[in-house]
């Protein structure tokens, strides 16, 4: 299912959304793909002459470089812009450094996502555990036998003496609740309404300020300063390198590739 989405300028009302019509594609091969837009633009009377940029997720499809529906566009109009979805570009950069950490974080929120989302009975349990502890102590309750194995991995580990008390897994899931929280904050504002293409830049830039300032003053939370703390040397030792690798992988990706293409983007506009 894909939605045909216009953003223009109005000087009445300015930045304006509009939705112009769905269509269902199975094959999603660029012809069809352009073939379905340029009858969309026809049937509302628009023309591909009118049109300064097309926007997509980063698919082949929609931008390789001899077959794609971009290549196809800029047949019909040279100076159509490449409008890459950049919220696509955040996500693959965290998704790029996450394996960098030794737990899997991902799959450990997915997997209590999975133990409450389908069962009414779990949930009320659940509810009393909150009135008195926590969720870690609910999952303490049901023994390691009956826990799921990465959730089994969090709440009972081997880097404590005790079991209630913070593990290098919690460490990892406060740390990257900490560094994760400026990238929500550049998608929410890449994801609003009155996002136009010349904020792109500002917003992408100021995401990785934001994070390698947190690098650089070795600040991620006061909550994983506290369970460091509480951690012998071999565990603490553990997190360090696999914090510093995390911001290494996706410093090629995010730091060099997505600049140089957000100003080749921004050279195009101006030009």
């Amino acid at each position: 299912m894909y939605p045909c989405n216009v953003q223009y300028f109005s000087k009445e009302y300015g930045v304006c959304q509009g939705l112009l019509d769905f269509y269902n594609d199975a094959r999603e091969k660029s012809q069809d793909i352009f073939g379905q837009i340029e009858e969309i633009l026809t049937r509302h009377s628009l023309e591909f002459g009118a049109v300064s940029a097309y926007s997509a997720d980063n698919a082949s499809v929609n931008y390789g470089r001899t077959n794609s529906v971009y290549q196809k566009m800029k047949a019909r109009n040279s100076r159509i812009i490449a409008a890459n979805c950049k919220c696509h570009i955040l996500h693959n950069t965290v998704k790029r450094a996450h394996p960098c950490l030794s737990f899997d974080v991902e799959g450990l929120v997915l997997k209590v996502y999975s133990e409450f989302s389908s069962s009414a009975s779990r949930n009320e349990t659940l509810k009393e555990f909150f009135e008195f502890v926590d969720i870690k102590s609910y999952f303490l309750s049901m023994g390691e036998e009956d826990c799921p194995r990465v959730i089994r991995q969090f709440v009972f580990h081997d880097d404590c003496d005790d079991a209630n008390s913070e593990s290098l897994p919690e460490c990892y899931l406060y740390f990257l609740h900490n560094v994760l929280q400026e990238f929500d904050k550049g998608i929410k504002r890449l994801e609003a309404n009155d996002c136009t293409s010349v904020e792109v830049f500002d917003v992408m830039q100021s995401v990785l300020q934001s994070v390698r300032m947190r690098r650089a003053d070795q600040f991620f939370g006061s909550r994983v300063g506290q369970i460091l703390r509480t951690m012998d040397s071999v565990s603490q030792s553990k997190f360090v390198p696999k914090r510093i690798n995390f911001f290494r992988s996706w410093r090629v990706t995010y730091a060099q590739i997505l600049i140089f293409r957000i100003q080749i983007f921004f050279q195009n506009f101006v030009s």
